[in-house]
């Protein structure tokens, strides 16, 4: 096991901060190794003469351009310098997270400013482990590469350094699902033969919550909503949307470690920047603290960030039992009893739903 890997799971909560301790040792292992560097570069068909000088930052910030919601912070920035001037990269990572709204057209815009005031050339980089499609900015002057870990790990491993703190990242890697991108692995074969069974049994336990929910909300729960949920935020969930919050109940899927699991229960959100958020969030904590703890809190006193009020269960607790499906049911009716009892406790929130009856599917 990775030393990495042991501060990820002994520190590291989510999916956001296991890409910014890559983001670190990578940095690292690229200013260690100019070399490494140069041969990443060429392999993306971006110039970098042997004699160029090559400046590494990381979690660069930046403050927003007009029109931008919000500022940014970019995972990695490569400098290039040479006798074919400079160049300015911009790296984006995604590891177990995807890429956020306009995130790809707002950091192409922000480099094409640096470029023009530092009369360099720019690259995006956008390096994923998984696949997903994005489509290259329209921003001109901004040139714009679309990869996976994958290949860096392959240009990492022909180098045969002994350098340790490479193997640690090789390894590090190899644990994380970034060494193989392109092959169909055993456990994948797996889960697609075992899929459509598995998808009956998820969609069985969350088809009976539907009816109880539409019984708080006066709206069935978004089930048609889970399958592109699952491919985009590793989750599948039935929901309902509130002004400046919303409510989810479902399952959480597994972003790839071995050491993971999937978990299920019901999370609420309050979204950044509303508002209403200081009232849902005094609600949340509220309930917190009522539940006796039951229910966790996340990012309330952030106001820049989306707060969270969650309770799960790790799923295989209910294969202990004769009857997964009864055993899982049960356990959605008290979450849903808690929401319904949520609701009635903070009648001042404004609980009519955004969704149209389109979106809801009736």
């Amino acid at each position: 096991m990775s030393l990495f890997h042991e501060i990820r799971r002994l520190c590291l909560k989510d999916s956001e901060q296991q890409e910014d301790i890559l983001t670190e040792v990578v940095a690292a292992v690229l200013r260690n190794n100019a070399d490494l560097a140069r041969r990443w570069m060429s392999s993306l068909e971006i110039p970098c003469s042997d004699d160029a000088t090559i400046g590494v930052e990381t979690q660069y910030p930046i403050e927003r351009l007009a029109g931008h919601d919000t500022d940014s912070r970019v995972d990695l920035v490569i400098r290039l310098s040479g006798v074919g001037g400079k160049r300015v990269v911009f790296v984006e990572s995604k590891v177990g997270s995807m890429q956020g709204e306009n995130q790809l057209l707002r950091y192409a815009q922000l480099l094409q400013k640096e470029c023009e005031e530092e009369g360099a050339r720019g690259t995006l980089i956008f390096i994923t482990r998984n696949f997903e499609a994005a489509e290259p900015p329209p921003v001109a002057g901004v040139e714009f590469v679309a990869t996976r870990w994958f290949q860096f790990y392959k240009i990492l491993k022909s180098g045969k350094s002994s350098d340790g703190l490479e193997k640690q990242l090789m390894l590090f890697m190899e644990e994380m699902h970034m060494s193989v991108g392109n092959q169909f692995r055993s456990t994948d074969l797996v889960a697609l033969e075992n899929f459509r069974g598995a998808k009956a049994v998820i969609d069985e336990t969350l088809n009976e919550t539907c009816d109880e929910w539409k019984q708080v909300f006066g709206k069935r729960g978004q089930l048609n909503k889970a399958h592109s949920q699952m491919g985009k935020d590793g989750c599948y969930m039935i929901s309902t949307r509130f002004p400046g919050f919303s409510i989810q109940l479902g399952y959480w899927l597994p972003d790839g470690h071995s050491d993971e699991g999937i978990s299920l229960g019901a999370v609420f959100y309050s979204d950044a920047k509303v508002n209403n958020r200081g009232a849902v969030v005094d609600a949340f904590r509220t309930w917190a603290k009522e539940s006796g703890e039951k229910w966790k809190t996340e990012d309330l006193d952030n106001p820049g960030a989306r707060a969270a009020l969650t309770r799960w269960a790790w799923l295989r607790v209910f294969l202990t039992t004769d009857d997964h499906v009864a055993a899982v049911k049960a356990y959605f009716r008290e979450l849903v009893e808690d929401i319904r009892t949520f609701r009635a406790r903070f009648p001042d929130l404004p609980w009519t739903p955004t969704e149209s009856k389109e979106e809801d599917g009736e």
